[in-house]
C-alpha cells in the first residue's frame, strides 16, 4: 500500500464517517467476553450479559451507571453540606517525619452545567479549572512562602469517578506546623480570597486578571486537545468511540463553557462550593513523626470522623 494513498484517504475522513463506523462496528461485531482475576462466577455472568445487551441488542456503549452496577461500586456519595469532615491518621512508617493534608471540596460532574441548567455543558469543569488558575499562585505564596507550612503547597482541580473536586494540598515536616495548623491556614486563605473574589468586578485589575485567566484556560484546552499528527487524531477518535460518554466535540464544548462564564458567576461559584455554608468538604490529615495528633480536637464547623465505614452507611445521595 502506498503511504501517500493512505494519508490522502485519512485526510478525507470526517467525524460523521467515524460515527457511522462506530455504529456499524458496535452492531456487527462478534463478542467474546473473558473475565479474569478475583471475580465471582455470578459477577462474571452478569458482566457478560450487560455487555451483550449493550453492544449486540442495543448497539450502545457502556455507561458509568453500568460500570457501577458491574463492579458494585456505587460511585461517590455526596457529603452533607456545611461542616468539614475531618479524618486523621498516623503514618504507618514511624520513622517518616513528613505530614500532609488534603482539604477537598466536592463540586459535581465534570460535564455538568452546574446549578444553572441554561449554561453550556462542562461549566463545572470550566469554573473549577478557572479557580485553579486564579487561586494557584496565591495559594503557593501564602501557604508555602509566607506561612512556611511545608515544601509543597498547591491547589487544583481533581476528578474521581467523573466527579470534580477542588483540592488544597500541603506537605511538610516543620516543627509546630502539623496538619492541624495546615488546616487552619487553608481555611484562612479561603476566607481571605472570599473577599477578593467578591470584588473582582469592581476594579480594572480584578477584571483584567479574570479575563486573562479565561484566555489562558481556553488556550490550554485548545493546545492539550490539538492533534499533532494523524496518529494522535486516530487514537483520540478510537478513545471516543470506546468511551462510556462519547463526545467528539469536547474541546469546542469546554472552550464555549469558559467563554460563557462571567465574573459574577465565578464569584457565586466560589461562595457556593468553596467558602459558603452549602459547600461539601473534607479534611484528610496524615501525621508524620514530626507532629502529634491532638485527640478529639476540632475547630468550629468541623466534624471528626473516626469510624469511616460506619459513617458512610448514613450517606445515601450519589452524584
Amino acid at each position: 500500500v502506498d503511504p501517500a494513498d493512505v494519508i490522502d484517504e485519512a485526510s478525507k475522513i470526517t467525524q460523521s464517517d467515524i460515527k457511522d463506523f462506530a455504529d456499524s462496528f458496535l452492531k456487527d461485531i462478534s463478542l467474546i467476553c473473558t473475565a479474569m482475576g478475583n471475580v465471582r462466577k455470578d459477577h462474571a455472568i452478569r458482566y457478560s450479559r450487560i455487555i451483550r445487551d449493550k453492544l449486540v441488542e442495543k448497539g450502545s456503549l457502556i455507561t458509568n451507571e453500568d460500570r457501577r452496577s458491574l463492579t458494585e461500586d456505587m460511585g461517590l456519595f455526596k457529603l452533607p453540606p456545611g461542616p468539614s469532615h475531618v479524618i486523621r491518621r498516623r503514618m504507618e512508617n514511624p520513622e517518616a517525619e513528613t505530614s500532609a493534608i488534603i482539604v477537598g471540596f466536592q463540586i459535581g460532574l465534570a460535564e455538568s452545567t452546574g446549578s444553572d441548567s441554561e449554561k453550556p455543558p462542562y461549566t463545572v469543569y470550566a469554573l473549577t479549572e478557572l479557580l485553579g488558575l486564579m487561586l494557584g499562585p496565591t495559594c503557593f505564596d501564602y501557604l508555602r512562602t509566607k506561612k512556611q507550612l511545608g515544601y509543597s503547597a498547591s491547589c487544583f482541580r481533581f476528578e474521581r469517578f467523573d466527579v470534580t473536586h477542588f483540592i488544597f494540598h500541603v506537605q511538610g515536616s516543620r516543627e509546630g506546623a502539623g496538619p492541624h495548623v495546615m488546616n487552619q491556614e487553608i481555611n484562612n486563605l479561603i476566607a481571605q480570597q472570599q473577599e477578593t473574589f467578591r470584588h473582582l468586578a469592581g476594579t480594572p485589575e480584578g477584571l483584567e486578571k479574570f479575563n486573562g485567566a479565561k484566555e489562558t484556560l481556553k488556550e490550554r484546552i485548545f493546545v492539550f486537545g490539538k492533534h499533532r499528527s494523524l496518529k494522535e487524531r486516530a487514537v483520540d477518535f478510537m478513545n471516543q468511540i470506546f468511551s462510556s460518554k462519547t463526545d467528539f466535540d469536547i474541546i469546542e464544548k469546554k472552550i464555549a463553557a469558559v467563554e460563557a462564564i462571567t465574573v459574577e458567576e465565578f464569584g457565586r461559584f466560589y461562595e457556593e462550593y468553596i467558602a459558603g455554608e452549602t459547600r461539601r468538604t473534607f479534611s484528610s490529615q496524615v501525621y508524620g513523626a514530626s507532629h502529634a495528633i491532638i485527640p478529639d480536637t476540632v475547630e468550629e464547623g468541623e466534624i471528626l470522623i473516626e469510624a469511616i465505614e460506619a459513617y458512610k452507611v448514613g450517606l445515601t445521595e450519589l452524584f
